[in-house]
Parts: C-alpha cells; sequence; structure tokens
C-alpha cells in the first residue's frame, strides 16, 4: 500500500528546499516507488484526506500555526523539519526582521510542541529543540544527491587555483569578524584569485583590489547553476568563517559537501560538525588567517589527498540515497 506525503515548503526552489524538501523527498520517491507526493498549497480537511502525513519545511509563520492546528484536529501525523536554529538568529544578521518578532518565535515553539516527529540537520540543532519540546526529534544530515548531480572522479588527478567563499548578506557578519585576518591574507600573497559566489562586501572588494589578487564575485544564482558553476570552476580552497555563535554552532556543513564534490579543499570552525576527513580546521578568529595561509601553501598532492578523503567520507556516510533510508524509517514510523 502506498504512502501520501504532503509537502508545504514555503520557497520550494530555493537551496533549502534542495536539501531538506523537494530535493530529497523527489530522489526518495525514485527509490521507494510506493511514496506518493503532493504540494498542498492550502490545509484543510479536503487536503488533509488525500495524504497519509504533511510535512512542513522551516515553518515559522503564525499561519504555519494554524497549518499545524488543522492537521492535528484531523489526526493526521505532523512531520516539521528544520536546518537553522530559526530561535537565535542574531540581531546583526539580516534574516532577523524576519525570524526575530516575538511573533514567529511562539509560532515556532508552539509548533514544536504540536509535532509528531521533528528533523533537523544537525546534533547542535537537536540538542537545542529539545529543551524546547519533549517531541521526539531526528537528526538527518543534509546530503549529497546522488540522484541529480553527476559523481566526480574517486581519484582526482588536478586540482583548480582559487580560493572560493560561498554565500548570502546573511553572513555579513562572518565575514567582518575576520576583516582583519582575511586583509591580513590579501597583503601575504600575490597573483591569486578570489571568489566569491553570491554575495560580497564592499570592504573585502577593498581590500582584494588594493592587495593586487585578482577579485571575482558572480551573483546569487538558482542552485542548480551553483553546482555546475562551482564544479566547472574548482575550487582549490573553499573558506567557512563563521562567528562563534549559537545559531552559527547548529549550522550544516553543506560548504565541505559541495566543495569535496567539485575537488578542493575547507577550511572551517573547528567545531563537530566541521570536523571531517580533509578538512582543515581553525580554533578562533584569531588564527583563521594564518590556517588560510597555511592551506594556501599546500602542494597540489596534499590538497588532491584532502580532497579525495573528504569524498570518500561523503560516498560512505553523506549520499542522499544512504540518508534517505532515515527518512523512510521516519515515515513508516508515522504511518
Amino acid at each position: 500500500m502506498g504512502v501520501a506525503i504532503g509537502v508545504v515548503c514555503g520557497s520550494p526552489t530555493d537551496s533549502t528546499s534542495l536539501y531538506r524538501g523537494w530535493g530529497p523527498f523527489g530522489a526518495l520517491r525514485k527509490w521507494a516507488s510506493d511514496i506518493e507526493l503532493l504540494e498542498l498549497e492550502s490545509i484543510s480537511w479536503f487536503s488533509l484526506k488525500r495524504v497519509d502525513v504533511l510535512f512542513l519545511q522551516r515553518p515559522f509563520k503564525p499561519e504555519h500555526v494554524q497549518m499545524a492546528k488543522t492537521v492535528v484536529l484531523n489526526k493526521k501525523p505532523l512531520w516539521l523539519d528544520y536546518d537553522d536554529d530559526l530561535t537565535c538568529v542574531p540581531v546583526s544578521n539580516p534574516a532577523y526582521r524576519l525570524y526575530g518578532n516575538a511573533g514567529v518565535q511562539e509560532a515556532i515553539k508552539q509548533m514544536l510542541n504540536m509535532a509528531s516527529i521533528i528533523t533537523v540537520s544537525t546534533e547542535a540543532l537537536k540538542k537545542k529543540y529539545a529543551t524546547l519540546t519533549p517531541r521526539p526529534i531526528v537528526v538527518i544530515p543534509n546530503a549529497f544527491d546522488d540522484h541529480l548531480l553527476p559523481m566526480r572522479e574517486n581519484t582526482l588527478e588536478n586540482v583548480g587555483g582559487q580560493v572560493f567563499w560561498r554565500g548570502s548578506p546573511t553572513h555579513m557578519d562572518d565575514l567582518y569578524d575576520v576583516k582583519e585576518q582575511f586583509e591580513e591574507i590579501f597583503n601575504a600573497v600575490t597573483g591569486w584569485s578570489f571568489v566569491f559566489l553570491g554575495f560580497c562586501p564592499g570592504f573585502m572588494i577593498d581590500i582584494i583590489e588594493k592587495s593586487g589578487n585578482k577579485l571575482e564575485h558572480e551573483p546569487a544564482c538558482d542552485p542548480m547553476v551553483y553546482f555546475y558553476k562551482l564544479k566547472t570552476s574548482k575550487p582549490r580552497i573553499m573558506l567557512v568563517p563563521l562567528k562563534d555563535c549559537e545559531f552559527n554552532r547548529s549550522k550544516s556543513n553543506c560548504a565541505w559537501l559541495e566543495t569535496a564534490w567539485a575537488g578542493g579543499i575547507t577550511v572551517a570552525p573547528n567545531w563537530s560538525e566541521w570536523k571531517m576527513p580533509g578538512v582543515i580546521n581553525y580554533d578562533s578568529a584569531k588564527d583563521f588567517g594564518k590556517v588560510v595561509l597555511d592551506a594556501m601553501k599546500l602542494t597540489d598532492d596534499q590538497v588532491i589527498e584532502k580532497s579525495n578523503n573528504s569524498w570518500k567520507h561523503v560516498m560512505s556516510n553523506y549520499r542522499l540515497s544512504i540518508v534517505n533510508r532515515k527518512r523512510k524509517e521516519v515515515i513508516q514510523g508515522l504511518i
């Protein structure tokens, strides 16, 4: 007997849906043909009669609470999924204007306590949300979509020569936290190309241009365009500076997954989520510059070895075809 899942994603075409919503569900449907997916734009007794489970990705609005209440009233399992800690978005983060008000915070807490199950992307996020609700919480990590994206070769023969950063304006605070260290990096080397995908603050442009290195800024684009742009560009090093705060501690390691696939290495905080094979960890903002410069001194063979180690770990543990087994278990438990 098949299972019908009603899916509600706030932004069905964005990267969060690709990693946490329609992306994994679309792949799951390919591997489990008994699963039917229905995109529900409104929630009522009529729409809920057509599904066995209702999935809400990243819900936070008061209207989402009304959806959740309708689901519970109609005796359907309610599955919530979060990939960020929306309860502690920093005031300096542009997203605070969306998530920071009291109404949104109360809505999130209400829904957490109505859910049949909650899935999250990291152990840190599970630990935090467990303080807000007794409802069951399951960690389903973000994964490389081996159904959607072409596989890379198991062993690289060559490596790129550019240093990358990718992200949105929500990372302004993270970049500014290591502004002095970036200046140290740019002034210590010449002839390098630094690529910013998505967002690039004005202070970064000024520092790079004065250093004699090359800056490339690619605007935000469709997630699939981004993936192929990354793969074609072949980053040597992906930089992941994150300011040490509660919100960032819950973030997932998507940048590492993407960089391993593209054939590069990642420099990231020395936190549990980023302690992965091939990753070069830094301990604090103060030593970020030194760690990045050391990474830039690695030979091609050393970069290739680290990237290969990352990719082997991704293939063994973070392929969507493997991780999606946890979603299948969640579905079986709900019905």
